[in-house]
């Protein structure tokens, strides 16, 4: 890599990959995508071919993508777990409505 890059998109990066906190995470990644993609466009104006860096942030992308997959599976499961919560919920409520209905 250049060595007089300044770019933080590798930070932006890391902190994607290594971010606890679920609600953050999209955020993250979008965050980082978007300075991903911005440093492709400087690169286009900058001598030089800078292959390893492009190298890199390809990886990175599809790194990104991969942990996408993993947010929308999280969210289904996530989904189903609350629906079938209330269903539950919902068939223990029912006793109750029958005596009121009485």
């Amino acid at each position: 890599m250049d060595e007089n890059n300044d770019e933080n998109w590798m930070e932006t990066y890391q902190k994607a990959l290594t971010g606890l906190e679920q609600a953050k995470m999209r955020g993250r990644i979008g965050a980082t995508r978007d300075e991903l993609f911005a440093r492709v466009e400087r690169l286009k104006s900058l001598p030089g071919l800078h292959e390893v860096e492009r190298r890199a942030i390809n990886d990175a992308l599809h790194a990104l993508r991969f942990l996408e997959q993993l947010e929308d599976k999280y969210d289904e499961d996530k989904r189903r777990r609350i629906f079938a919560r209330a269903a539950l919920e919902l068939q223990a409520l029912e006793p109750r409505i029958k005596k009121l209905r009485n």
